[in-house]
């Protein structure tokens, strides 16, 4: 069912937009228990610091709703609902102007650089010529059957001979 797709699409959004789940649990259970009974979290609950536009959680809330009949039902509906809500001038106005810049945490000392004066070789290594086990007992099981193919030549002809 197609629904589904869009209910999925829907959470991957709501993630996206807001970098958290649409739920909240303590326990992967609980959380999936959620999914079937709870609605989601609002996304100016869940991110309280950043400002949506108005309508998007509707459209969130249509396509992740719990029963598969009240949600779009082609990812046509989805889309057209979605590019009316991105193409209307409101859905630019309410976007935050700048987003806080996080400096990268560097959590252990930088390596040292490698000396030059020791060259790495760069020579590929050469598979060694040594042969796995399954290749001797593909040789051994050839010898033994041609061995066995010229004992039995030998017997057929002495028998046809006699």
């Amino acid at each position: 069912d197609a629904r589904s797709d869009i209910y999925s699409l829907a959470v991957i959004l709501y993630e996206a937009m807001t970098g958290k789940l649409p739920f909240m649990a303590k326990t992967p259970m609980e959380y999936i228990q959620k999914h079937v009974t709870a609605a989601p979290i609002p996304l100016d609950e869940r991110v309280p610091e950043l400002r949506f536009p108005p309508g998007l959680g509707e459209v969130l809330n249509k396509a992740m709703a719990k029963k598969p009949v009240d949600r779009y039902q082609t990812a046509r509906e989805f889309a057209d609902a979605l590019s009316a809500f991105i193409s209307s001038p409101m859905s630019m106005e309410a976007r935050p102007h700048s987003m806080p810049v996080i400096p990268p945490q560097i959590s252990s000392p930088q390596a040292a650089p490698m000396p030059l004066s020791n060259p790495v070789n760069s020579a590929p290594t050469l598979p060694s010529n040594r042969r796995g086990p399954s290749t001797g007992l593909l040789i051994g099981v050839a010898a033994a059957c041609l061995v066995a193919g010229v004992i039995l030549a030998v017997v057929v002809m002495r028998f046809v001979g006699q």
